[in-house]
């Protein structure tokens, strides 16, 4: 559950509050009602709705505060369903009041009760219909607020991770600055498709690189390079093999280059100037330039050439 997920559970308590303490005048002139389609609705009625749906919506929100798993994703999802009926509830019937009235107007100058009661039908569903859609957008909200709060809390351990990668790597620490630079990406790739609208996530390494490949966030090529450098890791986690400073530079390096290929980042190319997204460009790791694969194809050679201009890596 986000933050702004838990926010909302003091101001659910805070209405109930206020409903206790109206309670009183409830209790008084609670049975004055009205019809509706047939239907009386009484303040008493509108009143224990609205708590109701307060009280379970706070509900919902304290199950979702249990874990991140599916399950307790859906009771947070219930609780902005509850929450936003539970705010649409008392306008909602405060509207309705003066459809009744009109319906009682119309009864008394055309002495018609089927045309009174079509009148009833067609204004009750307008109404029920925009409270309909004033919910949705409601929810359609939070949701957005939920998700661009995970993206942005993704965004700090991703950049968090890449700073002590490359700490580590300058310390020599070449194993270690693999590993963080690896937990980047994935917290990049989980980023990524949380922002796409992805629902379902995979929970392994191996299951989110076929997914981006499929949602074209990575490239066939770059997916078999995160691939290779997995296998390193792997063996540098699991085995006594240490990871070398060319290696864990390549990884750093990838990392770097995917995850801001993520965020929609583009670069220049070295010679013709235009602008590509990173992942559409090719990068020297000593020299840090990039070329796009038009200009590689008409300079083949062109990191040598680089090296030779006396560009420093």
């Amino acid at each position: 559950m986000t933050d702004f997920s838990k926010i909302r559970i003091p101001f659910a308590l805070a209405l109930l509050a206020a409903m206790f303490a109206v309670n009183p005048l409830i209790d008084r002139y609670g049975d004055i009602s009205y019809l509706i389609v047939g239907l009386p609705i009484s303040i008493s009625f509108i009143y224990l709705l609205f708590c109701s749906l307060l009280g379970g919506s706070v509900y919902f929100y304290a199950i979702g505060l249990v874990g991140e798993k599916a399950i307790f994703a859906l009771a947070n999802k219930l609780g902005n369903i509850t929450y936003a009926l539970a705010l649409i509830a008392p306008p909602l019937f405060l509207i309705l009041y003066p459809v009744s009235l009109i319906v009682a107007v119309v009864v008394g100058f055309t002495q018609s009760p089927a045309f009174s009661k079509s009148i009833e039908y067609v204004l009750s569903a307008v109404v029920g219909v925009t409270a309909t859609l004033l919910s949705r957008f409601i929810i359609n909200t939070f949701s957005q607020r939920d998700k661009a709060e995970k993206v942005e809390k993704l965004s700090d351990q991703e950049n968090q991770l890449l700073t002590r990668a490359k700490e580590l790597y300058t310390q020599g620490y070449y194993d270690l600055a693999v590993t963080e630079s690896w937990k980047a990406l994935e917290i990049a790739l989980r980023k990524s498709f949380i922002s796409i609208g992805e629902k379902r996530l995979p929970r392994t390494m191996h299951s989110l690189i076929e997914l981006a490949r499929q949602r074209n966030l990575m490239k066939d090529n770059q997916a078999n390079e995160v691939k290779a450098i997995s296998t390193i890791r792997n063996e540098a986690v699991h085995t006594e093999r240490h990871i070398n400073k060319d290696e864990a530079l390549r990884a750093l390096r990838l990392s770097e280059k995917l995850t801001a290929s993520f965020e929609g980042a583009s670069d220049s190319c070295y010679f013709c100037r235009k602008m590509f997204r990173i992942t559409d460009l090719d990068n020297d790791d000593c020299t840090g330039a990039s070329v796009c694969a038009e200009c590689a194809k008409k300079n083949p050679d062109w990191k040598a050439e680089l090296m030779a201009m006396g560009m420093d890596p």
